[in-house]
């Protein structure tokens, strides 16, 4: 009876590592996407800053 209870134990923790690796997988593919998203519109605002000042520039001419 304590040999099954070993095994039932020691699977339950094994489990329980599988499930946490690909809860912690997932979460870093939404931190990734998330980082990406935010280098996109971050990208986008340097950008509409850029031509913001380069028509002020063309305007001052």
């Amino acid at each position: 009876m304590i040999g099954f209870h070993t095994k039932w134990y020691l699977e339950a923790i094994s489990n329980h590592q599988k499930n946490a690796g690909g809860l912690k997988i997932l979460l870093l593919e939404q931190r990734k996407e998330i980082l990406e998203k935010s280098i996109i519109v971050t990208n986008k605002n340097i950008i509409q800053l850029v031509a913001k000042k380069l028509l002020m520039i063309l305007n001052f001419f």
